[in-house]
């Protein structure tokens, strides 16, 4: 390409840029939400009670909802520059108590390549935990329990259903 070209397509360019913007200065979008402040507020009125499928719902949320566990799996690396190992969160996820010995219940892509794994509870205390069992081929969950402590009257534990475990239902 010839600098004339060069010059003639980067005009072009300009002209073209210039008159865009001054469409859209001319007919662009204006401020159409315009606030009235005389405006009367609207009253806010009770909705009524609930319906017996939403008040079962709160009662699961409320029953359930402590048992519920926050999981970090960290994984050793090198140093970048030098050779010490680091640990470095690698993935997070969610899981729940299975039963009152610390057994927990995540999705195996939360903790397959950790070096560690730690649990959060739902009162906030961090704990280490190991990995019982997976079966990723098949259900694709891990079964992992505490390391530190037992949780026998631990207030996070719930009675799961038989029905509940994968396969039984």
């Amino acid at each position: 390409m010839s600098n004339n070209t060069k010059r003639r397509s980067a005009s072009s360019f300009l002209i073209l840029f210039v008159i865009v913007i001054g469409l859209w200065f001319a007919f662009g979008p204006k401020d159409y939400t315009q606030v009235n402040r005389n405006a009367d507020p609207r009253p806010v009125t009770a909705r009524g009670t609930l319906a017996e499928d939403e008040k079962n719902t709160i009662d699961v949320f409320k029953n359930t909802s402590p048992s519920v566990v926050y999981i970090t799996s960290i994984a050793l690396r090198r140093g970048l520059f030098s050779l010490n190992a680091v640990e470095i969160p690698q993935g997070t996820g969610s899981g729940f108590v299975w039963d009152s010995d610390g057994r927990i219940v995540t999705n195996y892509h939360v903790i397959s390549d950790a070096s560690r794994i730690q649990v959060t509870m739902a009162d906030q205390s961090v704990h280490k935990a190991v990995l019982v069992g997976a079966d990723p081929e098949r259900w694709r969950i891990s079964i992992f329990g505490f390391k530190t402590i037992a949780l026998s009257g631990h207030r996070n534990a719930r009675r799961v259903p038989d029905c509940a475990a994968p396969g039984q239902c």
